[in-house]
């Protein structure tokens, strides 16, 4: 599996409408994150939490395997490659 399969559409339960749904990110552990859910971010030899602000949309120049991250006390999102996302932050 490449890893610009493992960002897919998903449908909302339910639901009849034809866009009526998310982007998700299939973890290399096979657990699914979307929009809002907190992720451990492994980035050189330490270990982040943030949120997922952004799966996709981000126009020509997205590469198809970064979504955007935002971590606590930052306005903004950071690129994250999928690869470097460890796990899913669960409380």
């Amino acid at each position: 599996m490449t890893t610009t399969d493992r960002i897919f559409w998903a449908q909302n339960a339910n639901s009849g409408l034809y866009n009526d749904g998310q982007y998700k990110v299939r973890l290399l552990n096979d657990k699914i994150v979307g929009v809002g859910d907190s992720v451990v971010i492994k980035l050189g030899n330490r270990n982040y939490v943030g949120k997922i602000k952004q799966v996709a949309g981000f126009g020509l120049k997205w590469d198809g395997d970064t979504i955007s991250i935002q971590f606590s006390g930052k306005k903004n999102g950071k690129m994250i490659h999928i690869n470097n996302i460890f796990d899913k932050f669960d409380v």
